[in-house]
Order: C-alpha cells, then structure tokens, then sequence
C-alpha cells in the first residue's frame, strides 16, 4: 500500500490554469473520492496521479518517493499503480483470463504465478466462472469487474477510478459501487475516485474532497460534507436543497437568523461569505423540513402541485414569491394554505 501526497501540485495549458497550488494527502489503506462538475479539475488530477499528466508546478509522492516534481518525472509503467477507466477498455480479442493476466504477461511474470495470480484475482471480484468468455458475451457490469480485476492482478500500491460507473444503468451502478466498496476495503487497497456522482462517493469512499475551479473547496466525511457544508458551493453541490430569499438579522450575540418575506425569523448557520446584512438564502435540506396544515408551522406556505414518486412525494410550494420543492413521505392537499417546520437551516449569499 502507498501514501499519495501532492504538494501545491498544478497544471496549465497555456494561459487556463486547470488545477491550482493542489494539497492533498491519501493515507495507506484509505480510500479517497475526488467530487466535482466538469471541468473542475477532478481527473486532470487523477492523471497528474497516474503519470499520464505531467504536473506543472509542485510535488507528487506515492509511497514515500518523489515521482513528479522539479526535473524528476517517474512514467506511469514505474510507478505500480492500477487504474480503472470509464470506457473498461478491455480488449475484445481476448477472452477474461487473456485480458487480466495482460499486465502481468508484459511485466514477464512467470506462467505458473502468472496463472495463480489470475486465478485469485478473478474469483476476488466474482468471475471465476467466466474467464474464458469474451467481452461481447458480457454484460455491462461484468466487463467492468475484468477492467476491475486487471488493475488488481499486478498488486498496485494504489488503485485509481476514473468515473468506473458512468457507462452502467442505475440498477447496476448501485451494485457496482457496493461490491467496489466492499472489495477494496477487505484487500485494505489505497484507492483514490474521480467521480460527478455523489451518491458513488459517499458510498466509496472514506473521505470525500468536493473540487471546485481547480481547487478542493473542502475535504472530510461524507457526513461532514452533508450536514455542515462550509462553503455556499459544497452547500449547493452536495445532496438536495431547498432555497428561499430572505434578509439577514445578526442578533449581536453570535447568533444569527433570516428574516423571510412575511417577517417571520428563522434561525441559520451562515457558510462562509455569507453577509451578516442584507440579502441572503434560507436554504436547509428537504429532510430538515416539514409540511404542516396551516398555522402548525412558523413558516407560511402553499402546495401548488404534488407528484407520487414511489417511495415519496413531490411537492412544489411556494413561501411568499418563491417556488421550491420538497419531498415527504406522505401527501399533502393542493392548492390549500399551508406551513413550514423547519427543524435546521443555514444562510447563503444569494446564488
């Protein structure tokens, strides 16, 4: 297992500064997930990782030795890692066990290991019994586990995931990102996750750093990230919520409250940036709020329209002149007055 630690690493292309002054160390054993938008700079930094960037300023180290920094760049062939790329890229020539021990075929790894180690690594990630078929006679998931068995089979010091899941159907997703998980916890592998996909992260991934121009906004739990966002952008990335303009109102004490159009306070944790006067959001997530007939709850609203979604429902409200939506468990009546309970709320600069 190796420690990965960037030191103020960067990359430009000419005058676009893609990652910028980067700080980020993965412990042995520990699984991290990169999280952002497009064009954040979430997978230029896993290649700068992999070797297939090289970074233009600052310090790259896995496993305690320098493989990128100043005139030293270690290629991708010398620095044991495996790599997991959303396309699968498995050859479609070979059968399973051909395209699995490729790696270990190229490294002149003797027949006899070459075949145990193949043979292990399959049944590892549940293919034992399909190693002589080939790619077309797979299934999405399946060739992704080949292009998963592949990345193991030389023993890597860190395993990468390059959006792994991207190509599969939401059923296999959630099946994929579960049996990863778990695989990769029991071999205690060091493993580092580039992914949109929250949902993949948490579900991965020990800690998550949220990537936003270039830069980690913040890093820490999933449950940390969910429930106490630092910044506006982690607060509106992550998860689901609910926004409504207001006015802030300090008390002088610490405390601190929004003031909505109907006059009613709500008290709210500010996020960094957010002014202590003036226009600012009342946003919380749709599990800290309740929809209340009329009067129950402090915060007046009215059900414009409701969706049955399966498992809840969907409603669209309005809170004075703004529409929002939230969902619950259970129905609440169109079209008639209603409330709002809000049980945990925090401020934003206005979006």
């Amino acid at each position: 297992m190796g420690e990965v630690v960037l030191t103020e690493v960067g990359k430009r292309y000419g005058q676009v500064e893609v990652v910028r002054a980067l700080d980020m160390a993965v412990a042995p054993g520990e699984v991290v997930a990169l999280l952002g938008p497009s064009g954040c700079g979430k997978t230029t930094t896993l290649r700068m990782i992999a070797g297939l960037e090289r970074p233009t300023s600052g310090r790259l180290e896995i496993g305690g030795e320098v493989v990128a920094g100043g005139a030293r760049f270690v290629p991708p062939e010398g620095r044991r890692l495996g790599m997991v790329f959303q396309s699968y890229a498995v050859w479609p020539h070979l059968d399973v066990r051909a395209n699995v021990a490729y790696p270990l075929k190229i490294s002149r790894v003797p027949a006899p290991e070459r075949d145990a180690r193949v043979s292990r690594t399959l049944a590892q990630v549940d293919l034992a019994g399909l190693a002589d078929r080939y790619p077309h006679q797979l299934s999405g998931g399946q060739q992704q586990r080949v292009a998963l068995a592949r990345a193991l089979v030389a023993e890597p010091r860190v395993l990468l995931l390059d959006e792994p899941l991207s190509n599969l159907d939401a059923r296999l997703r959630e099946e994929m990102r579960e049996e990863i998980a778990a695989l990769v916890r029991r071999l205690g592998m060091t493993a580092i996750l580039v992914t949109h996909d929250q949902d993949e992260a948490f579900a991965i991934a020990d800690r998550v750093a949220v990537m936003n121009g270039g830069r980690i906004e913040q890093e820490g739990s999933p449950e940390a990230l969910y429930d106490a966002p630092r910044t506006p952008f982690v607060a509106r990335f992550v998860g689901q919520l609910a926004e409504v303009p207001g006015e802030a109102v300090p008390d002088g004490n610490g405390a601190f409250a929004v003031r909505l159009g109907d006059g009613v306070l709500v008290p709210a944790r500010p996020v960094e940036g957010t002014p202590r006067s003036g226009p600012v959001h009342l946003a919380f997530r749709p599990e800290h709020a309740r929809i209340l007939p009329e009067g129950r709850g402090a915060v007046p609203a009215r059900v414009e329209s409701r969706t049955f979604l399966g498992r809840y429902h969907r409603h669209r409200l309005r809170v004075g002149d703004h529409a929002l939506v939230l969902d619950a468990p259970s129905p609440s009546p169109v079209g008639e007055p209603a409330s709002l309970e809000i049980g945990r709320a925090m401020a934003l600069p206005p979006s």
